[in-house]
């Protein structure tokens, strides 16, 4: 294997795979990442058994081949390279070498065959999108995942494809967000999955690179092909990610969200945020709540610490009903006012012990109550 290619499109498609090399791991294999060089393209493969990524970038090369080499060292060698053309020569003996301008590198390394079979996308059912639509739904979902490992079916994201959109949802069981975008082509037949939370954080990290993304999926897996056509940084065709699915029934997401018996409150969201953002400066791990007082043409937020002191702001709002009052953590007021781009929201309440919904379009967050003191 013989080849020469430049520094900067290596170490961004380095950059690409290598979040799921595994540090600490009793297969060592797992730490290297393979690289499989043909005429006019290099590919890279990194994978955790689990979760699996690949990319293709422009190469000159001169003779094909392939190798794996311990994925991190590779990445810190290519950063601190002093030249932009890279020269890689990789000997029977699966020793790399590694030059650029007088720099020059030798790494040993193992055969393809040592490193796992990681497979292809499902060629069942398949979707495509636009990458800007994906990345707003999960970036409005995905701080709601649990990392409770006990109940490991909230420990991701439920997708549902069904009539030419996809609904992603998430819960810890103390809030639960949904949203929803459009398909640009719909797979035959409804499905439902749910895409473990490291995926879909892998996923938000790579998206970006070009205009749509593609999904296939079967029972047991979910691949993503995210185009790359804007990227500027080599890379060619699309960036692969082949993922488990999470085995299991998660939750009926419709008998939380309340359907009626809640008042309305239209107000801005940026001005929300900041107001909680500011109360919730006094608050502490064993007092972490915000109280919430709707009266008349007027929201006050609260918050009291016995250690750090109390905080105290109020917001105009149009409201003309009954008066309310209800206590939550403000992390999860926070999480769904950061992840929203549209400035008007929509809050619902009914009273101090059913939940408060936040709304926008098709999103809608659910979060449970707590008792203020």
């Amino acid at each position: 294997m013989k080849l020469s290619i430049n520094r900067s499109h290596l170490e961004t498609a380095l950059a690409r795979v290598l979040s799921v090399v595994s540090g600490k791991t009793s297969l060592p294999i797992l730490s290297h990442v393979l690289m499989e060089a043909e005429p006019g393209q290099l590919t890279l493969t990194a994978t955790n058994l689990d979760l699996t990524i690949r990319c293709r970038l422009q190469a000159e090369v001169t003779q094909k081949g392939a190798i794996t080499l311990p994925a991190k060292r590779l990445a810190a060698i290519v950063r601190e390279l002093p030249q932009e053309s890279v020269e890689i020569d990789v000997s029977a003996n699966l020793q790399a070498r590694i030059q650029s301008g007088a720099s020059r590198f030798r790494v040993p390394g193992a055969g393809p065959l040592d490193f796992p079979a990681v497979g292809q996308a499902p060629a069942g059912a398949r979707a495509r999108l636009k990458q800007t639509d994906l990345n707003q739904l999960l970036r409005e979902i995905a701080y709601a995942q649990s990392k409770d490992e006990v109940r490991y079916v909230l420990n991701g994201a439920l997708l549902e494809f069904k009539g030419g959109v996809v609904n992603g949802i998430a819960t810890d069981g103390r809030r639960l967000a949904k949203a929803a975008c459009a398909l640009t082509q719909q797979p035959a037949g409804d499905a439902t999955m749910i895409v473990p939370g490291k995926t879909v954080t892998e996923i938000l990290r790579l998206l970006g690179a070009g205009e749509s993304v593609g999904i296939a999926f079967d029972a047991q897996h979910i691949a993503f092909g995210i185009a790359t056509e804007q990227d500027g940084a080599g890379l060619i065709g699309e960036i692969e990610l082949l993922s488990k699915l999470i085995q299991g029934n998660f939750p009926n997401y419709r008998q939380v969200i309340p359907k009626e018996g809640q008042q309305k409150i239209r107000l801005s969201r940026e001005g929300l945020r900041e107001a909680v953002h500011r109360v919730a400066l006094v608050c502490t791990d064993k007092a972490n709540i915000v109280g919430l007082k709707f009266t008349a043409q007027r929201l006050e937020i609260t918050a009291c610490s016995p250690d750090i002191g109390e905080a105290r702001e109020s917001l105009a709002i149009e409201f003309s009903g009954a008066p309310a009052e209800i206590g939550v953590n403000p992390l999860y007021l926070l999480d769904p006012l950061g992840a929203l781009e549209q400035d008007e929201i929509t809050l619902g309440i009914k009273d101090g012990v059913n939940p408060l919904t936040i709304q926008n379009g098709d999103f809608t967050c659910v979060i449970m109550p707590v008792r203020l003191t």
